[in-house]
């Protein structure tokens, strides 16, 4: 199976019946510089001592070890080495994040303890006092996870050499096995394909053996048993599934059936109620147009809209109905409304117009403040007469507008006309005063009239720039006058 330098240093290591510590290194070193995995090779080194060395709590009678005896040492052996391996990885782990309080033990798990056994066959234990910071917690995950890890890799260990066990040569021994694997095919699916395993080579090997067939049928017929059972229980069980789900699905009909129906009544009578409502608000609404109260009548109509509905029931046929209606109450009174408003405008705009022609233009501009339209609804924000409305109230406007600047342009001219009157007669500084009222005051809220606001005042500038020049030169003219009268006096 090995190189026959692998054999030969084998062969010395066990020829006294022991295997020391030292001995294994070497060999693992040498196997794994073959390629042979190391966990395989330890494997085949523990079977080649129990062969050499009987263990002493697993013999027969005759003080011999049988096959049985065998399997089930070399599935502890897997087990042993994987969980010392194991304690080795966890105290290695432990040591390197310096944490010293901890101690192996043996037994059953408390609340204390990271159970690293596996399986619960001769595991070992690690209590350790772990505090409850974030990187201790991560200690005690990578534990767990090497405690998972290792209960797999043993499983699949076992399963591997129960499957890759040859068949005893003896009857005896083969009948052991059977039994054991008959008590075990239950637990583990592995020692049940053993079983069949078993009993399938038994058969040909021992096919002339009729005894040993029989005596083999026995474990054969008894698992078929077993199976017939299992099969027939698991099938009853379905039935009673089958008649539990079918009872609940005829008292689920039955009882959703029932709500239904109650439903069904619940919503017609709910329909019935809303229907009257809207019937009432109706007979309202025609009173309300009787006595020509429109706000009223509006205010009714708005309401007429269907608000039941259920999850079953929608409304929709009804609500489309009842909106038709509220459409159709709406209208005419909407159209009564709009014409007020419109009735309302044309006298204001009647008025306004009065007040231009008896050049009352302060009223004039009030009204035309007032030329807005000021109905609207949620069905007819009545864009076009706003728009209308405003167009009109524009040019109404700008009527009172040219009117005003005229009057304004006409008093400031009027201004002008008495400052050069008074420049004329040499009376500077009332001209000073006049021109200093040269300031375009009229503005509305529609024209602020800066263009004319800043032409007359430049103009403003131009004429007190002017009368400052003239009075400058009349000053110079009195002292060329008083400064002859001296020279004269002198002479």
């Amino acid at each position: 199976m090995y190189s026959e330098k692998l054999e030969n240093l084998i062969n010395h290591a066990l020829a006294d019946g022991v295997l020391t510590e030292k001995e294994k290194q070497v060999l693992l070193r040498n196997a794994e510089a073959e390629g042979i995995d190391p966990d395989e090779f330890e494997m085949a080194l523990d079977a080649k001592m129990n062969e050499l060395k009987p263990h002493p709590l697993q013999t027969s009678t005759t003080g011999k070890k049988t096959a049985l005896d065998t399997l089930l040492q070399l599935l502890e052996d897997v087990e042993q080495r994987e969980n010392e391996k194991l304690t080795k990885e966890i105290e290695k782990l432990l040591k390197q994040a310096k944490i010293v309080e901890y101690a192996k033990i043996a037994g059953s798990i408390a609340s204390t303890v990271i159970n690293v056994a596996t399986g619960g066959i001769g595991g070992v234990l690690l209590k350790m006092i772990l505090p409850g910071d974030g990187k201790k917690r991560e200690i005690e995950e990578k534990i767990k996870e090497l405690t998972r890890n290792t209960k797999e890799r043993i499983k699949s260990k076992k399963d591997d050499i129960i499957s890759s066990f040859p068949l005893p040569t003896s009857k005896e021994e083969i009948l052991e096995l059977i039994s054991y694997c008959d008590l075990k095919k239950y637990l583990e699916s592995i020692w049940m394909e053993k079983f069949k395993s078993t009993i399938s080579c038994a058969k040909i090997n021992y096919s002339n053996d009729k005894i040993f067939l029989a005596e083999i049928s026995r474990y054969e017929q008894q698992y078929k048993h077993e199976q017939e059972q299992y099969h027939h229980e698991q099938k009853r069980k379905k039935e009673m599934i089958f008649k539990r789900v079918a009872a609940l699905i005829i008292v689920f009909v039955v009882v959703a059936g029932i709500g239904i129906l109650l439903a069904v009544q619940s919503n017609s009578k709910a329909k019935s109620k809303e229907k009257a409502r809207l019937e009432r608000i109706n007979e309202d609404l025609n009173l309300a147009v009787k006595k020509r109260d429109l706000d009223e009548a509006e205010a009714l109509a708005t309401q007429l809209a269907w608000q039941y509905e259920s999850e079953w029931d929608r409304c929709e046929d009804e609500k489309e109905a009842w909106d038709i209606k509220r459409g159709k109450r709406l209208k005419p009174i909407l159209k009564v409304r709009k014409n007020r408003e419109n009735s309302r405008l044309k006298q204001i705009l009647t008025n306004a117009n009065l007040a231009i022609k008896n050049n009352n233009l302060n009223e004039a501009e009030i009204l035309a403040n007032q030329l807005i339209w000021n109905y609207e609804n949620e069905w007819d924000h009545c864009y076009n007469e706003k728009e209308a409305w405003d167009k009109k109230q524009r040019e109404i406007v700008k009527s009172i507008l040219k009117i005003r600047k005229d009057q304004e342009k006409s008093r400031l001219e009027q201004i002008i006309y008495n400052l050069n009157f008074v420049i004329n007669n040499n009376r500077l500084d009332e001209a000073e005063i006049l021109a200093n009222q040269l300031t375009w005051q009229y503005e509305s809220e529609w024209d602020r009239c800066e263009d004319e606001k800043k032409a007359w005042d430049e103009e403003r500038g131009k004429i007190i720039k002017t009368i400052r020049k003239i009075k400058d030169s009349n000053k110079g003219s009195i002292l060329n006058s008083i400064g002859n009268k001296v020279k004269d006096f002198f002479k």
